[in-house]
C-alpha cells in the first residue's frame, strides 16, 4: 500500500512554527504594506497632478498674488500651496525672511499631511528587526538549554525554529520597508522641490510689485574725496609759510 502523499508546507505553517513573535511580525508585515500603497498612492497621485498644473503653465517667468485665484482652478498640492500662501502674505507687510517662513510652514502642513506614514514605516521596519533578534535569542537559549538538559529533542527543534523564523520575518519586513520608504521619500523630496519653484515665482512677483526705494535728494548728498586724495593734497598752512 503506497503511503499518503506529504502535505506540502505553507506560509501557515511557519508561522505556527515561530510562536508568538512570527504572529506580532505578520501583523507588523500586513500594516507596512497596508502604509506603503497608502503613502504611494496619494503622493504618486499628487506628483503626476502636480506635473501636469506645471505643464499647463510653463511659460510663467513671475507671478502676482492677484493672479492666484484663477490659478487655483484645479485641486492639486501646488493650487493648495498657493491659495494658502497667498492668504498669510496678503495679511500684510512681510520681510523677505518672514515670507520664507511662511511658504516653509505651509509646506511643511500640506506635505506632512500626506507623507506622515513615512516615519511610521521606518519605525515599523526597525521595530521588527528588533523582534526578529528576540526571537533568535529566546530561540537560541531554549534550544541549548534543553541540549544540554538532555530533554526531548523536539522541543530544541522547536526552539531552533523560532530562532530562525523569527529572524527572517525581521530581515523580511525590513528588506521591504526600507527600500519602499526611500523610493517614497524621493518623490515626497520632488513634491517639496516643486513647491519651492512656486514660492520663487511668487517671490519675484513680489519683487517687481514693491516700489522701488527713492532716490537721494542732493541736500543728503555729501561728496567726500577719497583718502589718499586728501593725503595728496598740501594744507594751507605749508602753502602759507614763507
Amino acid at each position: 500500500m503506497i503511503g499518503a502523499a506529504a502535505r506540502p508546507v505553507v506560509l501557515r505553517d511557519y508561522i505556527a512554527d515561530g510562536g508568538a513573535l512570527m504572529t506580532v511580525l505578520v501583523a507588523i508585515l500586513v500594516l507596512c504594506l497596508a502604509l506603503i500603497l497608502y503613502v504611494a498612492t496619494l503622493l504618486g497621485a499628487e506628483a503626476y497632478r502636480a506635473w501636469r498644473f506645471r505643464r499647463k503653465r510653463r511659460g510663467l517667468t513671475r507671478l502676482a498674488l492677484e493672479e492666484i485665484p484663477a490659478l487655483a482652478t484645479p485641486v492639486c498640492l501646488p493650487a493648495l500651496y498657493l491659495e494658502r500662501l497667498a492668504d498669510e502674505l496678503g495679511a500684510g507687510e512681510l520681510t523677505a525672511r518672514e515670507r520664507r517662513r511662511a511658504a516653509e510652514e505651509v509646506e511643511e502642513g500640506l506635505v506632512r499631511g500626506i507623507a506622515w506614514p513615512l516615519g511610521v514605516l521606518h519605525f515599523l521596519a526597525e521595530y521588527a528587526s528588533k523582534i526578529g533578534l528576540c526571537g533568535t535569542i529566546l530561540g537560541l537559549c531554549v534550544h541549548f538549554l534543553d541540549v544540554g538538559t538532555g530533554a526531548d529533542g523536539s522541543v530544541a527543534s522547536r526552539a531552533m525554529a523560532v530562532a530562525l523564523y523569527t529572524t527572517l520575518g525581521g530581515l523580511t519586513i525590513a528588506l521591504i520597508a526600507e527600500p519602499s520608504a526611500y523610493v517614497l521619500e524621493s518623490i515626497e523630496r520632488w513634491v517639496r522641490r516643486d513647491l519651492r519653484a512656486w514660492f520663487r515665482l511668487l517671490e519675484r512677483g513680489l519683487a517687481r510689485d514693491e516700489p522701488a526705494p527713492a532716490a537721494p535728494s542732493n541736500a543728503t548728498i555729501v561728496e567726500r574725496a577719497p583718502i589718499a586724495a586728501l593725503a595728496a593734497e598740501p594744507s594751507s598752512d605749508a602753502e602759507e609759510a614763507p
